[in-house]
């Protein structure tokens, strides 16, 4: 029965239609078997009786004294039209609750009408004699009903603590009136008790288990919409992180494109740029130095474009070999531009960072050679409070950094890889007075001298 309640409860929250009605339907039927075993338990043994007595007066029609003596035929028959009378009334309001949906609103009135109508069954039927059975069984019928038709705790326990007090005021009545009457009052109270042995444990361990069964199917409930939550936000997290994947992609790709073609044909234009300066000046053998020096760089711009084109990725370089890269970059430059250099390399810089650190030196360098107008230029490396610092200085004229505009891709990438490399980049300069690109990065032991 409980079982039976709580899938009731279920299909509340849910559940398909076919198996809602499949349910009620069950349950519904049930209650109009349990019903009926009350009115054939009630009626068997007094149409028995019925059957077995004389009547004295076939004759006549039976007197009104007749009717109210109680061990007559007459009286025994009008008690079971009228119990039959008043289980017909009491099964249509059921009916029309359970089978008709009238419910809502109106089951305000129908519990209250519903104990009316048991009261009198009781009291009318045969003077409340020997109908014990059956206003027990009613009882649980409407406390059960109220579990079924209820959808709030507080009112299921309500309805079923009414029936419960209906039915042991209507056995306290029965107690007062027997001792009003002088009649033996331990016999009907023993019979009392254990007929409300059964009926309180019963109601009491049926809402009980109901009201567990209902708070752990609601705890499921809201596990089961926490879930959901949390897959739609984690289907939002993985959109986020797709568009994070792409955006970072491109701004990948941009730096990549900036820092093998666009650096590459700088480096070009301003070898031809000083080639085609040596040549006025006749001095073809350096000039004849230069060339080959721009031929062996246009290759390598070749090779890390295509690098580039396909993975986006340029050729790494073997682990320990950062300082000499920069280094390497440094001669090249001032090779390229006649601008002396000096580099001071004071600590080890992270091997998993050499990409980055090559392209910021490169770039810094290229600045140098295209805006600066610089004499000398100084690439240094050294650890301050725990934090590596990697600066690009030259005396050139300076800018002021507060003028820098947008589209200048070069400082946004030199930016972007700082902040892959968890660290930061500034810029210091002002006008007459050089610039300094400072790249600050964490400082961990593995990497230090």
């Amino acid at each position: 029965m409980t079982h039976m309640l709580f899938d009731l409860f279920i299909e509340k929250e849910g559940k398909k239609p076919e198996q809602q009605d499949q349910q009620k339907r069950s349950l519904n039927w049930f209650l109009f078997f349990w019903l009926g075993f009350i009115y054939v338990q009630y009626m068997l043994p007094r149409t028995t009786t019925l059957l077995q007595q004389e009547d004295k007066k076939l004759s006549s029609v039976p007197s009104v004294e007749d009717l109210f003596q109680k061990d007559t035929r007459s009286a025994i028959l009008l008690a079971l039209v009228v119990f039959t009378l008043l289980m017909a009334f009491h099964g249509s309001l059921h009916w029309l609750v359970l089978f008709r949906n009238s419910k809502g609103r109106y089951l305000w009135l129908y519990f209250p009408l519903q104990i009316v109508c048991i009261g009198f069954i009781f009291l009318m039927a045969d003077g409340g004699r020997g109908s014990g059975n059956a206003f027990l069984g009613l009882c649980l019928m409407l406390a059960i009903e109220a579990i079924i038709l209820l959808k709030r705790i507080s009112l299921i326990i309500a309805a079923a603590a009414g029936c419960l007090l209906f039915y042991l005021a209507n056995q306290g009545m029965i107690l007062l009136t027997v001792a009003q009457q002088n009649l033996p009052v331990v016999p009907k109270l023993i019979g009392v008790l254990t007929e409300s042995s059964a009926l309180i444990p019963f109601v009491c361990a049926s809402v009980m288990l109901y009201i567990q069964q209902t708070r752990a199917h609601q705890r499921d409930q809201k596990l089961l919409r926490e879930l959901e939550t949390a897959h739609i936000q984690l289907e939002d997290y993985a959109a986020r992180i797709q568009d994070l994947t792409l955006t970072t992609e491109r701004q990948r790709m941009a730096r990549e494109l900036h820092d093998t073609l666009a650096q590459g044909l700088v480096g070009l234009t301003m070898q031809l740029e000083t080639i085609d300066s040596l040549l006025i000046k006749q001095r073809c053998e350096q000039a004849r130095t230069i060339v080959q020096q721009a031929m062996t760089r246009s290759r390598a711009t070749i090779t890390s474009a295509r690098a580039a084109i396909t993975d986006l990725r340029t050729e790494p370089a073997m682990a320990g070999d950062i300082l000499a890269a920069i280094e390497a970059e440094v001669q090249h430059f001032t090779l390229a531009t006649g601008i002396p250099s000096t580099c001071c390399l004071q600590t080890k810089l992270p091997d998993e960072y050499h990409e980055h650190l090559l392209r910021i030196t490169r770039e810094g360098l290229t600045n140098i050679a295209r805006h600066a107008q610089a004499s000398q230029v100084w690439i240094q490396a050294r650890v301050d409070n725990a934090t590596i610092i990697f600066d690009i200085e030259d005396n050139g004229i300076g800018f002021d950094p507060a003028q820098i505009t947008t589209g200048h891709y070069g400082l946004l990438g030199l930016r972007e890889r700082a902040r892959l490399m968890n660290g930061y980049l500034l810029i210091n300069s002002e006008p007459g007075q050089g610039t300094t690109v400072r790249l600050s990065i964490p400082y961990r032991e593995k990497v230090g001298l």
